[in-house]
């Protein structure tokens, strides 16, 4: 009996503490801000041409387009095959994934870059790298979530008295998204672990034969190491698999953060996947506390002090004299 009362009372307690206290605000500001470069590059990179990747009468027919969409969900850009139409939905997408980055309108500015985004999405699948099937869902866990309070154009810290469901809301959101990438990590590792390739480490020297995943000076050289290989391919494998566990625990949590980044910057780099490591990382920053985003500022403000009063520059300057 002392037992279940003792877990009523934790469970009591956790409850509370959801309500009452937002956790991670400068990781979903991040969050926020990570996506919203993501958006904007995607509108801007292919600027140029996007009448020809996602118009009315571009390389996507529009009536494939419309067929292709498994409902109920539902484009923007299929209400017509009017290009004024489809120049004005396109730039003014452009500019709500602009203002989301920014952090004007709140939780509204997030649900409508979600419409926007996923619309274009779906104009052209052809053009996604797989960040677009994370997007999907937390750009949706995110509509509850408070990404503005800090980083933003318009920063406000909650006030103490904020309304319980708010904070509520914004926790739970924080506690899906971040459950939805775990999850992406350990399926990812299973499957993995399913194929031959992986078992026997040799993965990695295949996909960086792909030419669409290769950067031709640095790849040809890289899977020419074997031991190099061996050792990626496995440690990928034990990585993803170890992501769900290491994030529980509050001692490793920095350290898996940080292997992440490491291990998607490398994705990015030699796969030229950008935008799908961009999303991870930029999910990967609610794992951690604004305590450690309180003690990474501090540190950074210290170094720029130090330097702004020459104590670190005119030891140097002394010694380039001599």
């Amino acid at each position: 009996m002392k037992v279940l009362d003792s877990k009523a009372n934790s469970l009591r307690s956790y409850f509370e503490s959801l309500c009452s206290i937002s956790m991670s605000l400068y990781g979903a500001a991040w969050l926020r801000i990570g996506y919203g470069i993501a958006g904007v590059a995607y509108y801007v990179v292919n600027y140029g041409d996007r009448g020809y990747l996602w118009g009315p009468n571009g390389v996507y027919p529009f009536d494939t387009f419309k067929d292709s969409i498994v409902r109920p969900a539902f484009s923007l850009y299929e209400v017509s095959e009017s290009r004024a139409i489809f120049e004005g939905l396109f730039h003014l997408g452009l500019i709500v994934a602009l203002l989301f980055g920014l952090g004007i309108g709140g939780r509204a500015m997030t649900a409508v870059h979600y419409i926007f985004l996923v619309s274009l999405y779906m104009r052209n699948p052809a053009l996604l790298d797989g960040g677009d099937n994370l997007a999907y869902i937390v750009l949706l866990y995110l509509i509850p979530v408070n990404t503005t309070s800090v980083l933003a154009v318009r920063s406000r810290i909650p006030a103490l008295a904020a309304p319980r469901l708010s904070i509520l809301f914004h926790n739970v959101g924080l506690i899906f998204i971040g459950t939805q990438l775990c999850f992406v990590y350990l399926a990812s590792g299973m499957y993995k672990v399913q194929g031959q390739y992986w078992r026997d480490g040799t993965a990695l020297y295949y996909i960086l034969r792909v030419p669409e995943f290769s950067w031709p000076v640095v790849t040809d050289y890289l899977v020419k190491l074997s031991w190099f290989i061996t050792f990626a391919t496995y440690l990928t494998v034990f990585f993803q698999l170890l992501f769900p566990a290491l994030i529980i625990r509050r001692e490793t949590r920095a350290l898996a953060v940080l292997c992440g980044v490491i291990f998607h910057l490398s994705i990015a780099i030699l796969m030229g996947l950008t935008t799908f490591s961009l999303y991870i990382i930029a999910t990967e920053a609610i794992f951690l506390s604004d305590y450690h985003y309180e003690r990474v500022k501090s540190r950074l403000q210290s170094v720029i002090r130090r330097v702004s009063s020459k104590k670190l520059i005119e030891p140097l300057a002394a010694w380039i004299k001599s």
